[in-house]
């Protein structure tokens, strides 16, 4: 169970990162 939170808390966690990241790059 807390693997799976975790989990996903990453990739939670790495798609706003990245949707940063491309908010930057277009700004």
């Amino acid at each position: 169970m807390m693997f799976t939170i975790v989990g996903i808390l990453l990739m939670v966690g790495a798609a706003v990162v990245l949707y940063a990241v491309s908010n930057k790059k277009s700004a």
